[in-house]
């Protein structure tokens, strides 16, 4: 449309109003005219008049509630376009929106008293299309200034960022989350309408869509709290009901058939709502790193605990959820734990250590496993569970909600167990990746080796078989060296070092070289040389748990104790160990290359770390190996100068003080 053209508002008013009055017979060629006039309104008018023609159609629908019946199924599809970046100033409260409120008044009219059949499916498969797709702020710029006296709702001028009335929002969610809003409403209202002998098929209807809308944009969406609440609201306000009874009475069901009936659409119903709330919280968390760990520890350590209000809220809601529709979690979190157990229990325990082939091939399968068990299992389901990744993050839940540990005496193999089986999973299938379970399996074994005797979690370790030991040490490593957060880090590399103190002391010093012979990543090589430095340093004080070790409660001493034994470290130091480290440090220098090498900064940053590892053992390490460390770091720096790399200058100064020391002990 030019600038010289205007929409004829009272003109459309006029038609459309007739159309109601001549079409009312031929309910699609209404709402052709519906659909014609709403579009061209929403392309060309200016807010005022979208404003103006949504609340016509409104009184419009109030007034010919027979023709909405026959028309309802068309209107949602046209009336979520309104809900635009154009007609909405996003930095506003939605109560400020006039567009918003019009179009939900529209959308109430339709639930009161459309066809709640078809208005169900025109919902289900709205939400089941409805994408997230990424919106850049200058898009929204080049919209706006792209259409002339186009003004967003409320003021004619967008809200100032400084303002106090401005709020800030996501622009690629908003105007999705503003449509499932709509859409959530629609279904909430419409479900309690159809008139049924089978009111769970109606509820199924409704559950595969919100499934199919989280399945599809769940890794486009930051914020999934809003997703939890109307999924919560959803499951709360949903009224499990009996068919209906007018239509049981006009069949030809006897007494048995119709309890049966009653009781299996009860049954059905009540499974439906716990698969779907269940399901929300496994799918929507899924790229959410949960921080019961952080929680624990910081409790250990009596250090304060910082966690999103919002997904406090949702914690408790979901909470109620579980209470309403009574799942024992503990219940469910043992049958977790058993099947976790089974999955590698069926693995040969006992193989030929020096078989290298077989140690190889056996390792591939431990981490295949939990994929293959998986997939097994939805090829062989054919009835309705409850979500296993769900009751995981539950028993979570339940910790940092009251503060108890569901189940105190978690055994060590099982929390294990739980871990390889969770985080496995993720390497042959992004689906099954799911970043808040992780996170609930490092708080079980945080769990499990601070409410246990120590002999007895050391006795424990004993009876997992060594492989399974190193695929879990492994998994808990690289997950860790990928964690962005600092605190999760900080946690699960002190999860790490405590669980080598209670491994064999061979099976960690075992997994420490391998990582440094075999691990491609530098980060993860720099991680354990660090574990390794204190583990060669301390001395092995584990006597009793860690919750009373870490915190500062005054344990009074035991009388009649026998003479204490001499300090021993975690890992002693032997001539086959420091021989082992040395060759594995050369390889580190041999292989360093100081020119067009992408990864030079963090092979200069192993090489330090390599540094400081012998510095800080120098007085428990071989002399002659050390005088070899240094001059093949000396030979490979000569003449390269410090700006290259900032590690470098910091390496020399470590090499400084080893030739010092090596000086002193000629």
């Amino acid at each position: 449309m030019s600038d010289e053209e205007s929409i004829d508002t009272e003109s459309i008013y006029a038609k459309l109003t007739r159309a109601f009055e001549e079409q009312k017979e031929d309910p699609v060629t209404l709402v052709t005219i519906i659909d014609m006039y709403g579009q061209e309104i929403n392309e060309d008018g200016s807010i005022d008049e979208k404003n103006k023609y949504l609340e016509h159609l409104c009184s419009l629908l109030n007034d010919n509630p027979h023709i909405l019946r026959e028309i309802s199924w068309d209107l949602p599809k046209g009336l979520l376009e309104f809900l635009s970046l154009e007609n909405i100033d996003v930095h506003k409260r939605l109560a400020d929106s006039s567009i918003v409120s019009n179009v939900m008044k529209c959308f109430n009219e339709i639930a009161i008293n459309g066809n709640p059949k078809e208005c169900l499916l025109a919902a289900c498969e709205l939400l089941s299309e409805l994408t997230v797709e990424p919106v850049m702020e200058n898009e929204t710029e080049e919209e706006e200034g792209g259409k002339d006296n186009k003004k967003t709702d409320g003021d004619e001028t967008p809200t100032d960022l400084n303002s106090s009335d401005y709020i800030e929002r996501d622009l690629t969610e908003f105007i999705p989350s503003l449509k499932v809003y709509a859409i959530f409403q629609l279904l909430n209202s419409t479900l309690g309408r159809i008139i049924t002998l089978y009111p769970s098929k109606f509820l199924n209807m409704a559950i595969s869509a919100i499934m199919k809308f989280m399945a599809t944009n769940i890794n486009d969406i930051a914020d999934v709290t809003f997703l939890l609440r109307r999924i919560h609201e959803f499951c709360n306000n949903y009224d499990v009901h009996a068919p209906d009874r007018k239509l049981i009475d006009g069949s030809d069901l006897n007494d048995e058939e119709i309890k049966k009936l009653t009781d299996d659409e009860f049954d059905l119903q009540n499974k439906l709502i716990k698969e779907l709330f269940c399901s929300a919280l496994s799918i929507c968390l899924k790229n959410q790193p949960t921080t019961f760990d952080v929680k624990y520890f910081e409790s250990l350590t009596h250090q304060k605990f910082e966690e999103s209000e919002h997904y406090a809220v949702i914690r408790t809601q979901y909470l109620g959820l579980v209470n309403k529709y009574k799942i024992d979690i503990k219940e469910e979190f043992l049958q977790c734990l058993q099947e976790s157990r089974q999955i590698y229990e069926s693995l040969p325990s006992d193989i030929d250590e020096s078989d290298e082939k077989k140690k190889s091939a056996l390792n591939q399968v431990i981490y295949q496993l939990s994929y293959r068990y998986q997939m097994q299992k939805i090829s062989n389901q054919d009835t309705l569970e409850i979500d296993f990744n769900s009751i995981i993050l539950l028993s979570g839940s339940y910790y940092a909600e009251t503060g108890l540990h569901l189940l105190p005496q978690i055994s060590i193999q099982d929390a294990v167990y739980l871990y390889l089986r969770c985080s496995t999973i993720s390497l042959y299938s992004d689906t099954f990746s799911n970043e808040a379970v992780k996170g609930v399996t490092r708080y079980w074994l945080w769990v499990a080796i601070t409410q246990s005797p120590i002999k007895e979690i050391e006795q424990n370790l004993l009876k997992i078989p060594s492989h399974f030991n190193t695929v879990f040490l492994q998994m808990l490593l690289l997950n860790n060296c990928n964690e962005k957060d600092g605190k999760i880090r900080m946690a699960t590399f002190t999860l790490l070092t405590r669980i080598l103190c209670l491994m064999p002391e061979d099976l960690s010093f075992q997994f420490i070289l391998d990582t440094l012979l075999t691990c491609p990543y530098n980060s993860a090589k720099s991680s354990v040389l660090a574990i390794l430095k204190d583990l060669m340093l301390k001395d092995n004080q584990i006597s009793k748990p860690l919750e009373e070790e870490l915190s500062t409660l005054d344990i009074s001493s035991e009388k009649n104790k026998g003479p204490t034994l001499p300090p021993r470290p975690y890992i002693l130091i032997n001539e086959d160990r420091m021989a082992s480290l040395h060759s594995v440090a050369s390889m580190c220098i041999s292989n360093l290359k100081l020119l067009d090498n992408p990864n030079k900064r963090t092979e200069l940053s192993l090489l330090l770390n390599y540094m400081n590892f012998f510095i800080s053992l120098r007085y428990k390490w071989n002399v002659n190996l050390l005088q070899i460390i240094h001059d093949e770091v000396d030979a490979k720096l000569a003449g390269v100068e410090d700006e290259a790399a900032p590690e470098l200058g910091f390496i020399k100064i470590a090499n400084e003080t080893l030739s010092k020391y090596l000086t002193e002990h000629k």
